[in-house]
């Protein structure tokens, strides 16, 4: 019999020469970056044979968790003794341009993090790796969280409010099925002290994270820690609130200041996951530059996902859960998808299970950059701004009505007929801001692919802050306002209760029209001012836009035609066609539109010039140089000149090259 399998499962139990001489060449392997598979054999009498075989097929017929631990058994019997005879090693780029992390050894994943750019090669990398006990992990976490804090005290930055749980205050750990005890015994500790009464970790969803919690609303008691030290401070559930969970550097994150990964196994990181350590775990996690996980379940990647999720909520503004996102290609990985706020599938050769269970699906991993950073950042800010076109657009007719109040007596007499109330949200403003939110493009796409660093500038909420949602709500109103008492003062003569005259062309007379010829007539400002409004932001006018424009216009013709087809008694009966011809009314019609829209075109600019700068000053490494540049009037004027586009040369390299100019006319002059 000859199977293949992981060296830690075939090299298990053999002994001896082979042993050392398999182990050699699947370390040599790895550290060269290939996946490595070592192939054992057995010699089986038929009578073994047979009898192995109505074991496996009886483990097979059995359910749940029977089944499981029968087959394990099986296994281990007939893997029983094996000698390995060859290992194998192979280079898994399945796809151009991205490697596939695989593989039992941690020096092939290692490796390969290296050549990808994941791990750098003067990183330090932190390695809890083979732990067998739920003490032995819990030292190695918070022995590195010691060293971290001891280096940030060190090196005078700027120290933690609360205390933390360190490995200079833990002296001995014991853990049972009740609780997690952590007592300051003058036992000594190490990475190899384990308590008799040591059982297996429960799963990521045990604890004060999954809400546990009796009828009375207490949390279950099985999962609780406590110390026996007064100066730690906790909360109710027993864990310290403080923690240092965000990272503090963008390029060298954490306590240490410095590039620091760390590496974790499977079995290392069921004991990590244990309600106990896992606060631990994570702010460990979050104090070191890249976290590389091999060997996991397709639990433990749902688990990594949740602990970040719930962890880190309990640290944001208001408890907002971070936003996580998977890719995977497996079936394996179809928990963590599923687990994760957006989930990617990639087609591959492993199934297609992923990419159904996923939100967004690739055909390659090399299309996960785009995906993300210009798909994602374009589709960010398409939706957020489609949201407050639709604030703005409703604040401006509601406005619209309620300046009426004030001068009808506080009546219910609406300004607009029913037909424009219907009409205004479901067609006249609807496909402007839906092709807005589907076409616009505010970034070109080579500079986003560029410039990843752009991606961050519209995260966290970025468009949705309160004082920039306020921004668009004072500009509807500032909508509202104008397109009515532009008309009332000029179309009205300021009295709403007179009259208005109009001049009729047709008979060369005036003629008298009354309070509807108003109403209709601020609708029709409005309805321009608010459309033309998305025009002055929309930056891209791509073909779908046009058409949408040109799909807004088309609703002229259905006032045209629903003022012919009512009866001749209505007030709405030929009022568009009488305004057409009223030069009044043409008159009022770009004095209206434009006053609306100043505050609209004022901030495009401000918002052009804005942007430019966050380009060309978001990635300079120096603060000072960015803020000198910032003080710099000239830097402004060409970026609000300028603008930024592929084929513009930069405007700090223009301004770089007018300042080396003025130099040498300087120099020029003061030599002659």
């Amino acid at each position: 019999m000859v199977v293949g399998g992981l060296c830690s499962i075939r090299c298990s139990t053999t002994s001896g020469y082979l042993r050392s001489r398999a182990i050699h060449y699947v370390n040599e392997y790895a550290i060269h970056g290939l996946r490595t598979l070592v192939f054992a054999k057995r010699r089986l009498h038929k009578s073994i044979y047979m009898k192995l075989l109505e074991q496996f097929k009886y483990a097979s017929s059995l359910c749940d968790n029977e089944r499981i631990h029968a087959l394990k058994q099986c296994y281990n019997e007939i893997e029983y003794d094996m000698i390995p005879i060859y290992v194998t090693g192979i280079e898994d780029k399945l796809q151009p341009g991205i490697w596939i992390l695989t593989g039992d050894k941690a020096e092939t994943a290692i490796t390969v993090s290296q050549s990808i750019g994941h791990f750098t090669l003067n990183m330090s990398l932190i390695r809890i790796m083979n732990c067998q006990t739920l003490q032995s992990t819990a030292y190695k976490i918070y022995e590195q969280l010691d060293a971290l804090y001891s280096y940030h005290n060190d090196h005078k930055q700027k120290p933690n409010h609360h205390s933390i749980l360190t490995m200079s205050r833990i002296k001995t750990i014991n853990y049972n099925r009740n609780s997690f005890h952590i007592s300051s015994s003058s036992s000594s500790s190490s990475s190899s002290s384990s308590s008799s009464s040591t059982s297996r970790p429960s799963s990521y969803m045990d604890g004060p994270y999954n809400n546990n919690t009796n009828s009375n609303g207490n949390s279950n008691n099985n999962d609780v820690y406590y110390y026996d030290s007064n100066e730690f401070i906790f909360n109710k559930k027993g864990c310290i609130i403080s923690r240092y969970i965000r990272r503090k550097h963008k390029k060298h994150p954490g306590m240490a200041n410095e590039s620091i990964g760390l590496v974790i196994d499977g079995k290392s990181l069921q004991y990590a996951l244990h309600t106990s350590v896992r606060d631990a775990f994570l702010e460990l996690c979050m104090n070191v530059t890249t976290v590389l996980c091999c060997r996991m379940t397709p639990l433990q990647k749902a688990s990594i996902v949740k602990l970040v999720q719930i962890g880190l909520a309990k640290h944001t503004r208001y408890g907002m859960k971070p936003v996580i996102a998977a890719v995977g290609d497996g079936g394996n990985d179809v928990a963590m998808i599923l687990q994760a706020n957006i989930g990617v599938g990639v087609y591959g050769k492993e199934g297609r299970e992923a990419v159904r269970a996923a939100d967004y699906s690739v055909t390659q991993f090399r299309h996960i950059q785009r995906l993300f950073l210009l798909h994602g950042h374009w589709s960010y800010y398409r939706i957020t701004i489609t949201m407050l076109f639709f604030y703005h657009k409703s604040v401006a007719f509601v406005t619209n009505q309620l300046c009426l109040i004030y001068f009808n007596g506080y009546s219910d007499i609406p300004l607009f007929g029913t037909i424009l109330f219907i009409c205004y949200n479901l067609t006249m403003t609807f496909l402007v801001s839906l092709g807005y939110g589907m076409f616009e493009r505010h970034i070109q796409e080579k500079i986003l692919l560029n410039k990843p660093y752009l991606y961050k500038e519209i995260s966290h909420q970025a468009n949705l802050r309160v004082w920039y949602i306020l921004l668009w709500i004072l500009d509807g109103i500032w909508h509202g306002v104008v397109t009515f008492f532009i008309p009332f003062f000029c179309l009205a003569g300021g009295n709403l209760y007179a009259e208005a005259i109009f001049y009729e062309t047709k008979n060369n007379s005036y003629r008298i029209y009354d309070f509807t010829m108003i109403g209709n007539a601020s609708f029709v400002y409005l309805w321009i001012a608010v459309t033309l409004r998305s025009t002055i932001w929309t930056r891209d006018f791509n073909m779908m836009l046009i058409m949408c424009h040109i799909g807004t216009t088309l609703n002229v013709v259905i006032l045209f035609l629903f003022q012919t087809f009512v009866p001749s008694t209505s007030n709405e009966y030929q009022r568009y066609a009488q305004l057409c011809r009223s030069p009044a009314f043409w008159f009022t019609f770009p004095l209206t539109v434009f006053i609306a829209n100043i505050p609209g075109l004022i901030w495009r600019l401000a918002s052009d010039t804005w942007w430019t700068i966050r380009i060309e000053l978001k990635n300079l490494p120096k603060k000072n140089k960015r803020k000198s540049y910032l003080n710099n009037p000239l830097v402004w004027l060409k970026a609000f000149v300028f603008g930024q586009t592929e084929e513009n040369e930069s405007i700090l390299q223009k301004n770089e090259n007018d300042i080396n100019t003025f130099k040498e006319q300087i120099n020029h002059s003061y030599q002659s």
